[in-house]
């Protein structure tokens, strides 16, 4: 690696350590007993989850929260092997560390996802949607090990379409709604645009994380940096071309890497500031009054597009 190079490595890698450690103020925000999954009166959550009922819509935001702070402080302890006040040492992975990042992004989307609209009636059909792939897959699983469950497949879809009907659909978009079952693909793009890095950028960087994880050539030949490797004998008159993929060294290229820790860390920045003004309550109603729980909070719509929003 040249001078230049090395040293474009290291400023990266500064980056990324520093992304990371900033990223630590979502560890106190999920893990400290002050109650912020509690929804409070008055607020758009409290109206979601009475009508959402055993579903609630909070219960599924703040769990895809705290999922994507646990895979990101994974992320952050596999790099990070050691550190003290003047030196870092770090551990990069080709394949492994994608994994992980994934799982913080498509996990913070969900959240922006699922609050975003500012209709009740759409929140509450995407939150029973999601759970409505729930019950598919577990009827799956309950297959594979010969465990039935209490009620079949039919029974509960037909729970979840009775509970859209009672929020204020028809019939027929509530069964719509149930065979829906939305996609990580799907939700990664609508939280894309919701956010404002754009669904095309939010679905490359969701499949670029997820080709590195599942060992694709294509992701692992594009976003990996490569060098001849010793497993090749040595041709004369042969350039890098004319060795075959599997017979080339593989590294990390750190710039991708920081763009890619940059933008799950404002999409998890989205996911916290959808949640916090839907759980809270309206500053401009007076609990008690008899007035209507409110369809979304206005606050939230001021989300910073480029993470540099406060906690």
């Amino acid at each position: 690696m040249g001078r230049f190079k090395e040293r474009h490595h290291d400023q990266y890698l500064r980056q990324l350590l520093t992304l990371l450690d900033d990223a630590r103020q979502f560890d106190a925000y999920t893990q400290q007993n002050n109650g912020q999954w509690h929804v409070q009166s008055g607020s758009a959550l409290t109206g979601d989850d009475a009508k959402s009922d055993p579903y609630q819509v909070s219960h599924s935001a703040w769990h895809a929260l705290t999922v994507a702070v646990d895979h990101l402080q994974c992320l952050r302890s596999s790099i990070l092997a050691a550190q003290i006040a003047t030196h870092a040492s770090t551990v990069i992975h080709t394949h492994a560390q994608a994994s992980l990042v994934r799982g913080v992004f498509e996990n913070a989307a969900r959240v922006v996802w699922l609050l975003g609209p500012a209709n009740r009636l759409q929140r509450l059909t995407r939150r029973l949607s999601l759970q409505a792939g729930e019950v598919k897959h577990d009827a799956r699983l309950r297959k594979l090990v010969y465990t039935p469950g209490t009620h079949t497949t039919e029974e509960q879809f037909q729970r979840l379409t009775n509970i859209i009907v009672a929020a204020g659909a028809t019939p027929d978009e509530a069964r719509k709604a149930v065979k829906a079952r939305p996609s990580y693909e799907s939700i990664v793009q609508e939280a894309g645009r919701t956010h404002g890095m754009g669904a095309d950028v939010a679905e490359l960087i969701w499949k670029a994380c997820s080709s590195l994880a599942h060992g694709d050539s294509p992701g692992t030949l594009a976003l990996l940096d490569r060098r001849v490797g010793v497993s090749v004998p040595s041709l004369p008159g042969l350039g890098d071309d004319s060795i075959p993929a599997w017979g080339r060294k593989l590294t990390v290229v750190c710039p991708a890497c920081g763009v890619v820790t940059h933008r799950y860390r404002t999409m998890h920045y989205d996911g916290v500031n959808v949640y916090r003004p839907q759980a809270g309550p309206d500053p401009a109603r007076v609990v008690g009054s008899g007035e209507p729980e409110p369809e979304a909070e206005v606050a939230w719509i001021a989300l910073t597009s480029n993470g540099s929003g406060s906690l």
